[in-house]
């Protein structure tokens, strides 16, 4: 492995170790996410500049990690249901990095990453809108609403399993149970 991509990894890992302190500890300031993240302060600032910076890497970090968890988990599917519970069972491990996202690249207010959002927002908005034509999910229901409904349903799962109140086996069941309860036409 070259020199190129050994920094690109340990810059990777530093982005996901700050999002899970993040997480957990919204108020750390670059001081705190270095002791964290379990590097020096000078280490993190060759990396990062600023708190602002970190946080607009973490976001794109995390938009990167969850189009690589959900790239090609259709292949195969035979209904929508099936798609829906790939999808949860791809993204429930990236926890930290999927609530990050839901929680903070809103106040961070970047176009970079508010366009990446989209662009995965736009996506998944599709992906309900034909299950709602194939008459899997109530067609009634707003997407938007269908898709945030996803996103509290996949953060709960995640919060339930870190905080050691559910198996990791239970969760992922648990979270489409309730999705799918939620939003499906039968």
């Amino acid at each position: 492995m070259s020199n190129k991509e050994r920094a690109k990894r340990q810059r990777s890992e530093f982005l996901r170790k700050a999002a899970n302190a993040l997480c957990s500890h919204p108020e750390l300031d670059m001081i705190g996410l270095a002791g964290a993240i379990g590097i020096s302060r000078a280490t993190l600032y060759r990396y990062f500049p600023n708190r602002a910076e970190l946080i607009k890497n973490i976001a794109l970090q995390s938009i990167e990690d969850t189009s690589t968890a959900t790239n090609g988990i259709y292949v195969g599917v035979h209904s929508y249901r099936e798609a829906f519970s790939r999808m949860i069972d791809a993204l429930l491990p990236l926890g930290a990095s999927y609530h990050f996202l839901s929680r903070e690249f809103a106040a961070l207010g970047d176009p970079e990453v508010f366009e990446a959002t989209k662009k995965q927002d736009e996506e998944f908005f599709a992906l309900i809108d034909e299950a709602k034509g194939a008459g899997e999910i109530d067609s009634t229901l707003p997407t938007r609403w269908i898709a945030r409904h996803f996103d509290g349903v996949l953060w709960l799962a995640w919060t339930e399993l870190a905080e050691g109140y559910v198996a990791s086996r239970d969760a992922p069941k648990l979270a489409f149970r309730t999705f799918w309860g939620g939003i499906c036409s039968e």
